[in-house]
């Protein structure tokens, strides 16, 4: 049985002002458009870690995609 790893990482700023225009809510749905991006090619998600630091969140998105399943 042959696995592929994989780690995305992701950072969101708390910035959610007018400015920006690009609220914290927009970062999070971009972020699952990248994971969805990542399960189109048969990765899932294996384990996420949260870090906050500065004022952003980290997420980083351990993927697994099994080479020897069915496509």
């Amino acid at each position: 049985m042959s696995k592929r790893y994989e780690s995305v990482q992701t950072v969101i700023p708390h910035e959610n002002d007018y400015d920006s225009n690009y609220a914290r809510t927009t970062k999070l749905a971009q972020r699952l458009e990248d994971l969805n991006s990542w399960a189109k090619r048969g990765y899932e998600v294996r384990h996420t870690h949260v870090f906050q630091h500065d004022g952003t969140e980290i997420y980083v998105d351990d993927l697994v995609k099994d080479l020897d399943a069915p496509l």
